[in-house]
């Protein structure tokens, strides 16, 4: 995994940020079904890069694939991936990558025991969040119409946006935690960076938690106010105001903190 797209391998003489390197799984066993494995990893699935655009599962389908063939049904949800790319060696770096993070699941998995007497809780956080401002409805489109071809990315983005918030300069974000036992799952929509994933679980009391992401146009990236000032591709897609990161951070764990201090524990 590495903080950049530009190359295949990342060239020795620049410097990266941090990488997420845990791997998550949940092990449900089903009576007279089979069992599901849901791995959570934290790295765009673009190890297809020259095929980006197209509809592809990319390396997580074959963890699927790796997992089925195995007897277990498997479900990928991502981590944290903003700023996270993969590596793209060899001939078939979704296959070397799937293969890979199969395996780590698969070992995570055998490991697991489930229980039947597990406590499960469900909590729920909104918070509005500020949008940047959008462009004027017929002036996106006009700049959207002018090269379609080479537009298809952030021109018709932000004709979308111009269409679809003109008159909403605020958001509803909305958190869902998932409680099993000493162990949590917290989703939130949109493409959070590694950091904010690191600053979640820094913060919470549980012993294990999950950060599922779902990557959505609502919402787009969610980078931090300092990558904000750097600057670069996700910055360009990323809807929300200049200190979204830091609300959405202030979200998460508090919601975390009042599902830890529930009466019941």
């Amino acid at each position: 995994m590495v903080s950049l797209t530009e190359f295949p391998r990342p060239p020795d003489d620049l410097v990266y940020d941090a990488v997420d390197p845990q791997v998550g799984v949940v092990r449900f066993d089903r009576d007279g079904r089979r069992p599901i494995a849901l791995t959570n990893f934290g790295c765009h699935a673009l190890a297809l890069w020259d095929l980006r655009g197209n509809v592809s599962a990319d390396y997580p389908g074959v963890v699927v694939r790796e997992l089925g063939e195995r007897g277990i049904d498997g479900l990928f949800i991502p981590g944290a991936l903003g700023n996270v790319h993969p590596v793209r060696e060899t001939e078939d770096p979704c296959g070397r990558i799937g293969r890979s993070l199969a395996g780590t699941a698969l070992a995570i998995y055998n490991g697991l025991t489930p229980r039947e007497d597990v406590e499960l809780a469900l909590f729920k956080r909104t918070i509005r969040i500020a949008r940047q401002p959008v462009a004027d409805v017929e002036a996106a489109r006009k700049e959207w119409e002018v090269n379609p071809p080479a537009a298809e990315g952030l021109a018709r983005y932000e004709y979308w946006l111009a269409w679809t918030y003109r008159d909403q300069p605020t958001c509803a974000f909305d958190f869902h935690a998932v409680v099993l036992g000493d162990s949590a799952l917290i989703h939130i929509p949109g493409e959070p960076f590694v950091e904010t994933s690191f600053a979640i679980r820094e913060a919470a009391a549980f012993d294990r938690v999950m950060l599922l992401c779902n990557p959505c146009p609502e919402v787009g990236y969610l980078p931090t106010a300092h990558a904000r000032i750097e600057g670069d591709g996700e910055v360009l897609f990323a809807p929300l105001e200049m200190e979204s990161e830091a609300q959405i951070r202030e979200g998460a764990i508090a919601l975390l903190q009042e599902a830890w201090g529930r009466p019941e524990r």
